[in-house]
Formats: C-alpha cells, structure tokens, sequence
C-alpha cells in the first residue's frame, strides 16, 4: 500500500459499501468520484459511475436527481472521501467490494460499468498527475 498516506480504518467503508443505497467515494486531490447507486425502478437499473466530485452532499444529489429522474430521493448517501490514489482503492480491497456489490445486484452490465469506471478514475487521475509535472496547477511564488 504504497500509495496510501496514513493507516486507514476501512471497516466503515466496506459496510457502507456493502449495505448503502448511493455511495459517493470521492477524491479531492483530483476532483474526481465513484458513485454507486443500487437503487432500481422498472426501467431504471443500479449504476455505477465516474463523474466529477460534487460540492456537497446536496449537490450530488441533485445530480442524482438530473441523471436518475425516475427513481425517487435516495434515503441515504454516504459521502466518503477517498485520501489516496485509485491504486489504493485496489490495493486496499475498497475496489473489490464495489466489484461484489455489483455483482450482488446481479446484473453483468454493471460489473463491466464497474470497470468503466475505474479506467476512468485511473485516467483522469494521470491527467492530473501529468498537469502538475507540466506546472499547469502551480504558481511562482518569486521570479528572477
């Protein structure tokens, strides 16, 4: 766990993994999410999905509100800041357990959307590691 900055409790992520209605685990050095949402109507399957990290909690689910508009308010969201990069969240079994509760949701499409999304975390984490390399996110404190 290389890229992990501190020892981490991951009990109460994996419950809230395991038992959540909407979980929104977010990276702030990067601006990015993982949101899950289980919930399901007729013709409105669980997703899973990579999208830009929402200001608040009332923010996500607004959004949730905009991209879902058949499902009602979600009852819960669990908001969980993610303070590593997304090799942790593999390295640490987090990952995994978004894997398993796809798959308990028991729909393959949401095991590949899964996928999806952590190719789109790892790119969009790249892109702000390379930006920084470049000095796009820096100022200069004192010139010449």
């Amino acid at each position: 766990m290389l890229d992990m900055p501190f020892e981490l409790d991951l009990r109460p992520i994996i419950r809230a993994i395991r038992a959540g209605e909407v979980i929104s685990l977010f990276f702030p050095w990067f601006g990015k999410a993982l949101i899950l949402d289980t919930r399901r109507s007729a013709g409105t399957p669980p997703a899973i999905f990579a999208d830009d990290m929402a200001g608040s909690a009332e923010e996500r689910l607004r959004d949730l509100a905009r991209r879902r508009p058949d499902l009602p308010r979600p009852a819960r969201l669990a908001a969980i800041p993610w303070p590593a990069g997304v090799n942790a969240l593999v390295d640490t079994g987090i990952y995994a357990e978004f894997v398993r509760r796809c798959r308990a949701l028991g729909d393959g499409a949401l095991e590949r959307d899964c996928a999806r999304a952590l190719a789109a975390l790892r790119h969009a984490e790249r892109q702000m590691k390379l930006a920084y390399v470049r000095g796009e996110h820096c100022r200069t404190l004192y010139q010449k």
